[in-house]
């Protein structure tokens, strides 16, 4: 595990729908036939049916790229200047924009922008583009089309035309259920997917492929998606798959669909898209870089002369990866043969390094949050897979100022948005009021806390994506314990001026049924001198909040005031401050760490946030301070020192 300190980091965020690749020094332009003089380079159009952030796109433009020797740019873009051709790309986004009149729309606009930009060449990709563009207004045209990605059949749009020529997107079905065949149950073949053209397309395909019955499933939301699997696995004996990325109401989260998968799944599953390959026992990927690679080379052969559109049949897609789900066999007691394994990657989850972030919200020294950090990488040692822990400290007990603490979150969130992390664990209240409630409520990215106190629902918690452990503190206990050594029953509380010790004054007697008669808040370490002399009259019993962050605090000569200056008993609540107080039923900061970071090796293998309910802190320990009694002239019953533990000053 590493621990590193936090460094503000700026980033910039640019949305790219068109991207121009215009003149520069990059490759050597493609000769071209009848190019116009003021042309350097030749213009290829890159019409793509869905969004630069959807996987299938991305792996059909890196093998686009590579064939045209075009760079990417950070945004996935053609970058200016380089390859061989001047390339725009053009994105119609209609993977999450699926309506009938969004996609005409989307047609329409491309077809504004060829007849404007005038493009020597188009390629389109996936069957939208070829349904809403190409069919409609350039079938049999003078300018030269290529398609990929449309699956298995491309005749209903009128291809291959003289101007038209591309490659099939494939889906191997008697492959993937050759290998599924052998640990099922029996010959029922099903497939669930989202209802789209694609999908249906696919299905048909994929029945035609097998030649038999296969039950199709058609889903309209990931909720429905996951009520079909639930109901397929006493249906059929073998599942076929399609993404669910591009479901209204997917949620992004991965690891709580594997959690899934794992929990329901008891029949073998197949897919042929490598982001299902940890969802499903096995799959077999087709290749959106050969996509790409084969309308990028076909493209300079007709640029060049070499070929015209008609002479070029259309091809088929046949380069395949096969992935084998390692803990889904193991779940489901199947054992794959070696040759295969020798063949195929293997998805093995638990071999993935996950980037933890760990959030204190104070600094290191102080004793509380120390023991918290101290359980939590306890509980992070117990993990099967390698973590990458990173421990950032938010110094908001030195630090008070709204300014200084809300400048520290921005930090945060600049840092988490650049890092990454799988999950982020954080402890106490500044971490949870001023970075997840206002920057990450409700996203997708996992959060544990711990060390809230009292009650967490005024930050709106629980979240879709958090849970965590309320730190309550011990109050009946140690009013109990003093009552019986103190003059009278009034209660006061002595703490810094926080919103956490607010907070304690709050909810006392809600929760615990003790309530304060007096609470004096300070800030600095004279008034907190003030404050105690003025308990010692007004009350008969003090709870005393930890005096860390005050200005001007004097460790030495607080324990000499207080020596001097205590009559009536006291009690802390934090076990590191007994030498403060007469006794002391202590909360354990370390269960905190320990249950959290429990949690967070639990969401990390899989497990839904929202199965896991907010709790709070149980455990307790009892320390009696013998110096200060002896001071007060006190002496503790044998049955409270039998069951405590016994502090005392140095050379006592």
């Amino acid at each position: 595990m590493k621990i590193v300190q936090l460094r503000p980091v700026i980033l910039s965020a640019l949305i790219i729908l068109v991207t121009a690749c215009g003149d520069g020094d990059g490759s050597e332009p493609v000769q071209i036939r009848h190019l116009s003089p003021e042309k350097k380079k030749p213009r290829v159009l890159y019409v793509d049916s869905y969004h630069t952030e959807y996987q299938w796109t991305g792996s059909i433009m890196d093998g686009l790229f590579g064939a045209l020797g075009v760079k990417r740019t950070e945004s996935g873009e053609p970058s200016e200047g380089s390859g061989a051709v001047i390339l725009k790309a053009v994105h119609m986004d209609t993977k999450r924009n699926s309506s009938e009149e969004f996609k005409i729309q989307a047609g329409e606009r491309v077809r504004d922008m060829i007849e404007s930009w005038e493009p020597d060449l188009v390629i389109c990709s996936d069957d939208n583009a070829a349904k809403y563009l190409i069919a409609p207004y350039y079938l049999n045209s003078e300018i030269p089309f290529l398609f990929c990605g449309i699956n298995h059949d491309a005749s209903e749009y009128g291809f291959p035309a003289s101007n038209v020529t591309g490659i099939l997107e494939i889906h191997n079905a008697p492959e993937l259920v050759s290998y599924l065949k052998d640990y099922a149950r029996g010959q029922r073949i099903a497939y669930l997917a989202g209802e789209n053209l694609s999908s249906r397309k696919i299905g048909y395909s994929v029945q035609q492929q097998l030649g038999g019955e296969l039950m199709q499933v058609y889903v309209e939301s990931y909720r429905e998606w996951k009520e079909q699997y639930v109901r397929l696995q006493d249906r059929a004996d073998i599942l076929l798959l399609e993404t669910v990325q591009y479901l209204p109401d997917w949620d992004g989260n991965l690891r709580a669909l594997e959690w899934f998968v794992m929990e329901y799944g008891h029949i073998p599953t197949g897919a042929w898209d490598d982001t299902l390959s940890t969802v499903v026992l096995v799959t077999v990927e087709r290749m959106g870089e050969e996509q790409g690679e084969w309308v990028g080379n076909t493209a300079l052969r007709i640029l060049k002369g070499e070929a015209e559109v008609s002479d070029i049949p259309v091809a088929k897609g046949n380069r395949t990866a096969l992935h084998l789900n390692m803990m889904l066999a193991r779940k489901m007691n199947i054992v794959f043969p070696m040759d295969l394994i020798d063949i195929a990657h293997l998805s093995n989850e638990l071999d993935r390094v996950k980037k933890v972030l760990y959030v204190n919200s104070y600094h290191k020294g102080y004793i509380w949050s120390d023991d918290i950090e101290k359980g939590f990488i306890k509980a992070l040692s117990r993990s099967d897979f390698p973590i990458d822990l990173q421990i950032i400290r938010m110094d908001t007990k030195n630090n008070p100022e709204l300014s200084f603490i809300e400048a520290k979150a921005l930090e945060l969130k600049d840092y988490i948005s650049d890092w990454n992390p799988d999950i982020v664990i954080g402890s106490d209240d500044d971490f949870v009021k001023y970075l997840l409630e206002p920057y990450y409520r409700d996203k997708e990215i996992p959060f544990v806390f711990c060390g809230v106190n009292w009650d967490a629902s005024e930050y709106g918690l629980p979240y879709s994506n958090a849970t965590g452990m309320l730190e309550v503190d011990p109050m009946e206990e140690n009013v109990e314990i003093l009552s019986s050594i103190s003059r009278g029953k009034r209660v006061g509380l002595l703490g810094r001026d926080a919103y956490y010790i607010r907070k304690i004054a709050k909810y006392s007697e809600e929760q615990t049924g003790v309530r304060f008669d007096l609470v004096l808040l300070v800030n600095s370490f004279s008034q907190w001198k003030d404050a105690y002399l003025r308990m010692q009259k007004d009350v008969d019993i003090l709870i005393l909040s930890s005096p860390v962050g005050l200005r001007n605090f004097d460790e030495e000569e607080a324990l000499d005031f207080v020596y001097e200056h205590t009559v009536i008993p006291s009690a802390v609540t934090v076990d590191g401050e007994i030498q403060y107080a007469l006794a002391g039923v202590s909360k354990i900061a370390e269960e905190q760490g320990w249950w959290a970071g429990g949690t967070a090796l639990e969401i990390l293998d899989g497990r839904p946030v929202p199965d896991i309910p907010i709790t709070r802190n149980r455990e307790t320990k009892t320390q009696l301070n013998m110096s200060l009694a002896r001071e007060m002239g006190l002496i503790f019953s044998p049955e409270l020192l039998e069951e405590s533990l016994i502090w005392s000053q140095e050379g006592e």
